[in-house]
């Protein structure tokens, strides 16, 4: 446990906006290593549909835009615990620090149909449109937010900092009727934008060279109407079969590049973008091998030092937030889309959390069975086979953060009625989801199988 327990989850977001017991650093540290973090998120007419209910009776109902907010507040609060030196130190018992803080440099976008627009920070108080065409964008360093100066010599409160960003979301940008979704439609040029996010958080990072880079996708995944003649767009012949993205389909004892899509497809396009910025294979600055050269045996780190120059253009860090429909059944996000997003979070090392109400959250992600979700590694909430930001944000959740294993007994049985995640969330067993299963994640944190 923390020996200098702080306030967690939901708990320091209420004292950050109230400023209750929270100090603020008081002298300067060495400075954090920025990351430019792009957020992304789907404003199509399908994100109006119902993501979960609430209220007391649980007849309230939640669309998926108005928690595409929660889940991006819910991230910047996680990146807040790791904003703070004094929390990061505690991480290790022995002094050192296993997660590098980092300051991270925010925009957020929101994008539909031809449109695509920064929504925070704005200019001169409305949204811009956002453009990018053969490595320029009119997007700008400047068009950043960064949440905490370089010598932290004028922090106010690394909680708070973050949080803010969360709060000023919902306050200005979240109902605007000129970036929110309409009924009907627009539809979701999906690959188009993943794209353009990909390339504009390199250029920024490139002008900026100690930082490093991410991007935030919130969506629910349910259609891609990319234009065939956009550099991330299908452009699979008529006839052709298509092929399902599968995680590292392995054909001869070598692992296909890309899920073993075709080349031509949009789902090849924009793994490629995220890994080395070039859309086409014939675009691959390889220096030995082939793409689908990586041996059964090799890991993808070792495979990308075997095959590309030294000199690369690096990963793009990748978080594919999927959101549900509040449904018994998956009737959006296909099997497919899911395993690629998760195999982009997985290679990027990023984080692809699925945000699933009603039908239960914390099942096993495609191709992983129940068995090895019930053995699963020490703090991996969403049996994903990594402990990463993801199993915070599922602890962080509504229907999860602060209650306890047992919800309430059954009078005619006298026998407790237990929480649906007990087993997935109360990782020591204490018969609450809170702070303490927070810290478990966090001494795992970066382990997998």
């Amino acid at each position: 446990m923390r020996n200098n327990k702080k306030l967690s989850g939901i708990g320091a977001l209420c004292a950050g906006v109230l400023g209750l017991g929270v100090m603020a650093p008081s002298v300067a540290h060495a400075a954090y290593t920025p990351e430019i973090e792009i957020f992304l998120v789907d404003a199509s007419g399908s994100m109006l549909g119902t993501s979960k209910m609430t209220g007391t009776n649980k007849d309230v109902p939640v669309s998926k835009w108005d928690e595409a907010f929660n889940v991006v507040t819910a991230k910047l609060h996680s990146q807040s615990q790791l904003a703070d030196a004094t929390h990061s130190q505690e991480l290790d018992y022995t002094g050192n620090t296993k997660l590098a803080p980092k300051n991270h440099c925010i925009a957020v976008w929101a994008f539909a149909d031809n449109w695509l627009k920064q929504v925070y920070p704005m200019r001169a108080g409305a949204p811009f449109d956002v453009t990018y065409s053969a490595g320029a964008t009119n997007v700008q360093f400047s068009d950043f937010k960064c949440v905490t100066d370089a010598d932290h010599s004028t922090d106010v409160n690394a909680f708070t900092l973050y949080d803010q960003i969360g709060l000023d979301l919902a306050g200005t940008v979240q109902n605007r009727t000129d970036v929110k979704p309409q009924n009907g439609g627009p539809s979701t040029p999906l690959a188009k934008n993943m794209c353009v996010a990909l390339h504009t958080a390199r250029l920024i990072q490139n002008a900026n060279t100690s930082a490093t880079r991410r991007m935030v996708l919130v969506s629910d995944g349910a259609e891609n109407s990319t234009p065939s003649t956009d550099e991330c767009g299908d452009t699979t012949p008529v006839g052709t079969t298509r092929k399902t993205f599968t995680r590292d389909p392995v054909v001869n004892g070598k692992i296909l590049w890309a899920g073993g899509v075709l080349d031509t497809q949009w789902e090849f396009k924009t793994f490629d973008v995220a890994i080395y910025d070039k859309p086409l294979r014939s675009q691959a600055p390889l220096t030995s091998g082939t793409l689908d050269d990586r041996n059964s045996n090799e890991s993808f780190d070792a495979f990308l030092a075997r095959v590309f120059p030294p000199n690369f253009a690096k990963r793009v860090s990748v978080d594919a937030m999927s959101l549900y429909d509040y449904v018994p059944t998956q009737v959006n996000i296909t099997p497919a889309l899911q395993a690629e997003f998760s195999d982009l979070a997985i290679k990027t090392k990023g984080s692809a959390p699925r945000f699933q109400y009603g039908a239960g959250y914390a099942v096993p992600l495609p191709g992983v069975d129940r068995a090895a979700c019930n053995n699963r590694i020490q703090g991996d909430v969403d049996c994903s086979g990594v402990v990463n930001i993801a199993d915070i944000q599922v602890l962080y959740q509504s229907d999860m953060w602060r209650l306890p294993v047992v919800l309430s007994y059954d009078l005619a049985t006298n026998k407790p009625i237990y929480h649906k995640h007990r087993n997935e969330a109360d990782l020591n067993r204490d018969g609450i989801i809170n702070g303490y299963d927070e810290d478990i994640v966090y001494d795992h944190w970066g382990e997998h199988k």
